[in-house]
């Protein structure tokens, strides 16, 4: 039965439409590109592999706090992460959070972060069309 909404599952000819997330009550919407690119992430998988199901509102749904979910779709935007702001408790969520979703270049900055002087440290994927690939330095200091 075709419901009429795209397929989600083929990032070639969707690789531009907009996806509609529901993080535990919160709404963000963003591109599939964006989400798909770190290779192995929950992201990919879940729009690769698991065959992502959208609700009857066109959302699809992930049981996760959304507290911190504009920190980790900014980081697969490329968008740089400014982490002074964050209190230790912010800091271990974002952490659980970025394990949550698989996504080890930002696991590995946090961690770094916390073991560093915490002061000037910004975070920001060094990337051009996938973020899975290993960079020898992904992070900026300033």
């Amino acid at each position: 039965m075709d419901s009429g909404k795209p397929s989600l599952t083929s990032l070639e000819e969707n690789a531009g439409v907009r996806i509609k997330l529901d993080v535990g009550g919160a709404h963000f919407s963003t591109t599939l590109t964006t989400l798909t690119k770190v290779k192995g992430s929950f992201f990919e998988a879940m729009f690769t592999r698991w065959k992502a199901i959208q609700q009857d509102d066109g959302f699809v749904f992930i049981d996760r706090d959304p507290t911190h979910f504009r920190h980790i779709l900014n980081f697969l935007r490329g968008v740089p992460l400014y982490l002074p702001h964050l209190s230790d408790m912010d800091l271990e969520e974002l952490l659980e959070e970025a394990t949550y979703y698989h996504l080890e270049t930002l696991q590995r900055a946090i961690k770094n972060f916390k073991s560093s002087s915490r002061s000037g440290f910004m975070l920001g994927p060094r990337y051009e069309v996938s973020l899975a690939e290993n960079f020898a330095d992904p992070f900026t200091m300033i």
